[in-house]
C-alpha cells in the first residue's frame, strides 16, 4: 500500500494521481461512480490519512447537484477534509464531455 510505505518513509503528504478514485479513462460510467465531497470514498481516504498519520491529496469525479467536476481533495492526517479544488481548465474531449469548469 502506497500510504504505508510513504509513511514509513517519512511522508508527511501522499499525492495520488487525477480521478484516483474511479481511475481517467471511465468513459460515460462518469455519472454513476461521481460521489459528493464527503462521499464514501472520502471516507475510506480519510481512514487511510488517519491510519497512516499523512495528508492525502487525490483526484475524485465530484458530484455536486446535477453538475459533475473533475476534483482534487485533501484530507488531513485527523481525516478532516481541508480543501477540495475544482478543475477549471478541462482538456480534451472527454473532461469536456462530461465535466463542469
Amino acid at each position: 500500500e502506497a500510504a504505508a510505505r510513504a509513511a514509513d518513509a517519512g511522508a508527511r503528504l501522499l499525492v495520488a494521481p487525477e480521478l484516483f478514485l474511479t481511475g481517467y479513462a471511465i468513459g460515460d460510467a462518469v455519472p454513476e461512480l461521481a460521489e459528493p465531497a464527503d462521499g464514501p470514498g472520502s471516507a475510506a481516504i480519510a481512514e487511510i490519512a488517519v491510519r497512516h498519520g499523512l495528508a492525502v491529496l487525490y483526484g475524485y469525479p465530484e458530484r455536486d447537484g446535477e453538475r459533475i467536476f473533475n476534483a482534487s481533495q485533501l484530507i488531513g492526517p485527523d481525516g478532516v477534509r481541508l480543501a477540495n479544488y475544482r478543475k477549471t481548465h478541462l482538456f480534451g474531449c472527454f473532461e469536456q464531455e462530461w465535466f463542469t469548469p
